[in-house]
């Protein structure tokens, strides 16, 4: 999944950093979409053109910086939900 997507960016990495650094950019296939100040941002804009579709939305950084999609810390990806107070939490291993 967004294998065009990660794709375009990889390969036009060195313009993207010449001209947004720092920036976030929305992708849906091989095309530039938009261009952001944040992610809540772009995925607005993404969910409105597209809404269950895939798209990326990264942060325009250079290749060595670490990125860590905040749906794969939240679970969201695989399709679980954060708990919400109603619902009992997972005990946690130690």
């Amino acid at each position: 999944m967004l294998d065009e997507e990660r794709k375009y960016f990889d390969e036009h990495l060195s313009d993207l950093l010449k001209q947004h650094s720092g920036r976030v950019v929305l992708i849906r296939g091989s095309k530039l979409v938009g261009v952001f100040d944040d992610e809540p941002a772009a995925m607005a804009e993404g969910a409105r053109l597209y809404g269950l579709q895939p798209f990326l939305v990264r942060r325009v950084l250079p290749a060595s910086a670490e990125a860590w999609p905040p749906a794969l810390s939240l679970g969201i990806l695989r399709g679980k939900m954060p708990p919400t107070e109603r619902e009992p939490r997972e005990p946690s291993c130690r």
